[in-house]
């Protein structure tokens, strides 16, 4: 999200100040108030790397048929839960008025090369559900605020062959790809709030767990269905280039350690990707993202 380019900025800034006044005294680079990696108050107000509001309208009868509830139920449930039960918690602000946005930034931050400290603050999340009353009946208003999401797709580790080829599946040609990132990120956390939201009304949780995750002695037994309808449109061509090691990092010559771990993270990839290459390269997948 830049942060580096602020450092380097900042620190070339004090290296003229100090010249100018040589009785300055540079106690620290950082003062904290950057309130980088840590939660803050600040980051809630002003906003932090990308600011995101998502927010989706859900007539009753698709609730029922797909979440099995009701818009008065979710949305009394998210007063009691991520209102009430927050503040009795003492859970402060924006932190804690979500169901469990956390999970979802985290695995798309583990994913993409993002920098995982910064999962304190970029999940900051306000989560509101709301029923209203239409002609056609009733309606859930669903969204959720994030005010400081700090995504990024270059530099760092989305150079990384993995989390690189993870980016590529989320068609981010545009004119400012990080901004569509977030957006993308937000958009995932909230169809996740609804998800959890609608587990615990119906109460099939701790079901689910069980059934899909943590079944005695069965292990994990999930199948993916309808391939098809995943953003793969470019995985065919990209695991080929990562299975033969021609996918490119960056121009310049790497750092100390960053060939090992780049070597590591290419021999992961080139392990999973060898296992599916023959299905992935036989699939006919049609680009119907977004």
């Amino acid at each position: 999200m830049g942060m580096n380019m602020v450092t380097k900025a900042t620190e070339s800034a004090l290296r003229m100040l100090r010249k100018e006044f040589p009785r300055v005294r540079v106690i620290s680079l950082s003062g904290n108030m950057c309130s980088d990696k840590k939660p803050s108050s600040i980051n809630y107000i002003l906003g932090r790397g990308k600011s995101v509001l998502a927010e989706v309208r859900i007539p009753e009868d698709i609730l029922q048929a797909s979440l099995k509830t009701t818009p008065q139920r979710l949305a009394r449930l998210a007063l009691s839960k991520n209102f009430a039960g927050s503040a009795m918690a003492c859970s402060p602000g924006m932190a804690g008025c979500n169901a469990h946005a956390a999970n979802i930034v985290a695995a798309v931050f583990a994913a993409t090369g993002q920098d995982l400290a910064q999962v304190v603050d970029s999940s900051a999340c306000l989560t509101m559900f709301e029923q209203e009353e239409t002609e056609k009946g009733s309606v859930l208003i669903a969204s959720v605020t994030m005010p400081c999401l700090e995504v990024g797709v270059i530099g760092g580790g989305t150079r990384l062959p993995a989390q690189q080829a993870c980016i590529n599946l989320m068609d981010l040609d545009l004119e400012s790809p990080s901004e569509h990132f977030a957006r993308l990120l937000a958009a995932l956390v909230l169809a996740g709030e609804l998800s959890l939201m609608a587990a615990l009304d119906t109460s099939d949780l701790v079901s689910a767990h069980m059934k899909l995750n943590r079944a005695a002695g069965q292990g994990s037994k999930l199948q993916v269905k309808e391939v098809s309808k995943l953003p793969l449109n470019r995985f065919s061509t990209l695991h080929q280039r990562v299975l033969m090691k021609q996918t490119t990092i960056n121009d310049s010559p790497p750092q100390a350690g960053e060939d090992v771990q780049e070597e590591r993270a290419a021999t992961r990839a080139r392990r999973r990707l060898a296992s599916h290459s023959d299905q992935v390269s036989s699939l006919d997948v049609k680009h119907s993202f977004m």
